[in-house]
């Protein structure tokens, strides 16, 4: 009678032994962890980002070929460590390599200005123009943005930021014509990302443009 009871106890407690070494748990773990990461590029807290892009062309007027060169990098700082103070900070150069402005069309030369670009003046307002006053592109590009996010109450935040920018005929990047743009702005997050509204003036303005901007969108500027 005894060999039966002893056998049945062994067996009871053997069975948690086999329930915790089940791999499923670790499997659907694994399965959720990269949706959280998937998450994060919406409202960055933290890391570096770096980006380039660069369009070998050819130009059939000056037989010459030439590349359009972008590189733009971002940083962001959970200051307090609560993911509610962030500190975020873009910076960005371009330049024509082997070819003049004069020799690239329009829509391949370099402009500033706008919510993705320094926030206070009108879209591509910034930098060189025609007789007409129009904007006529530059061959280098510098941008940068400094901006302070804030989670408020809930799903609501405010922003404080400053772009700056400069658009020049030379292949160089330079910031003797740099324009300037600060201001303030609001943030709704949602799942898909925040929903932001900025408006902004410019500190340096650029002759020709408007006196604010006012921009609406889905996603941080940056």
């Amino acid at each position: 009678m005894d060999g039966p009871r002893r056998a049945d106890r062994r067996i009871r407690q053997h069975r948690p032994a086999r329930r915790d070494a089940d791999p499923l748990p670790d499997r659907r773990r694994a399965v959720r962890r990269p949706l959280r990461r998937h998450r994060q590029p919406a409202r960055p807290v933290q890391g570096l980002a770096r980006r380039g892009h660069r369009h070998p062309s050819y130009s059939l007027r000056d037989n010459a070929p030439f590349v359009p060169l972008r590189l733009v990098a971002s940083t962001y700082w959970d200051v307090l460590g609560d993911r509610r103070s962030i500190l975020a900070v873009r910076g960005g150069l371009g330049s024509l390599l082997g070819a003049g402005r004069a020799d690239v069309p329009r829509h391949l030369r370099y402009y500033a200005g706008g919510g993705g670009s320094v926030r206070g003046f009108d879209y591509q307002s910034i930098g060189p123009r025609d007789e007409r006053n129009r904007p006529n592109g530059g061959a280098s590009l510098v941008e940068g943005s400094l901006e302070w996010r804030q989670r408020v109450y809930g799903d609501f935040g405010a922003v404080a930021f400053v772009d700056a920018g400069a658009v020049s005929n030379s292949s160089l990047p330079d910031t003797s014509n740099l324009r300037v743009g600060a201001g303030l702005g609001v943030r709704y997050y949602t799942a898909i990302g925040p929903v932001r509204a900025d408006v902004a003036l410019p500190v340096v303005r650029q002759p020709g443009s408007s006196g604010y901007g006012l921009y609406v969108g889905i996603g941080q500027a940056f």
